[in-house]
């Protein structure tokens, strides 16, 4: 009985690591898991709108997972996010949280997923 429940788990092992490994990778990308992060905007800003063009161009989210979340809709969010990081008062955005610190504008924001890219 042991003789055939080792290489069963052996197998089980092998199948799970090749599905979770080949079935995340998007045209070449390994698909980096980092559910912590959350980008904050806003419909009507002009640098949110060159960083979601940035986002879509460089197909950011099949590589790099985040949130999105309107900033109108989720204020008490954006501010607890903020406060974390020292920030009061009006926050702008796009504003991104990446579980621990926070980074805010366009070029800034799109430098960040650049880095994580690397």
């Amino acid at each position: 009985m042991k003789k055939v429940i080792i290489p069963t788990i052996l197998l089980l092992v092998f199948l799970i690591t090749f599905f979770v490994i080949f079935l995340n990778d998007k045209g070449g990308n390994v698909l980096i898991e980092d559910s912590g992060i959350i980008l904050f905007y806003s419909e009507y800003c002009g640098h949110c709108a060159i960083v979601k063009e940035y986002i879509e161009e460089n197909k950011i989210e099949e590589k790099i997972k985040f949130e999105t979340k309107d900033a109108n809709k989720d204020t008490s969010l954006l501010f607890e996010k903020a406060n974390i990081c020292g920030i009061t008062g009006n926050v702008g955005v796009p504003f991104l949280f990446d579980g621990e610190s926070c980074v805010v504008g366009d070029k800034n924001i799109i430098d960040f997923f650049k880095e994580r890219l690397k």
